[in-house]
């Protein structure tokens, strides 16, 4: 389904809205990402973050998904 299709297809889910709550949810959520500021980078960000992110790894620094459900257990 492309961009178009996808647009047209949400509009018309949000005509059909008879939930107020559900959209006021959807409508707040909009406006967050609206309000947030998306991180764009560069080609020369994008391969620095890589090569920091393989030192970090061939160091040790990492978390395995072991590690990261026990840890989500405490939240």
């Amino acid at each position: 389904m492309n961009i178009q299709a996808r647009k047209l297809s949400l509009i018309e889910y949000l005509v059909s809205l008879k939930d107020d709550n559900l959209f006021e949810k959807i409508e707040e959520s909009v406006l967050e990402l609206k309000g947030s500021k998306l991180s764009v980078f560069t080609e020369e960000e994008l391969i620095l973050r890589a090569k920091e992110a393989n030192l970090d790894y061939n160091k040790g620094n990492y978390s395995t998904q072991e590690d990261l459900e026990k840890e989500s257990k405490n939240w």
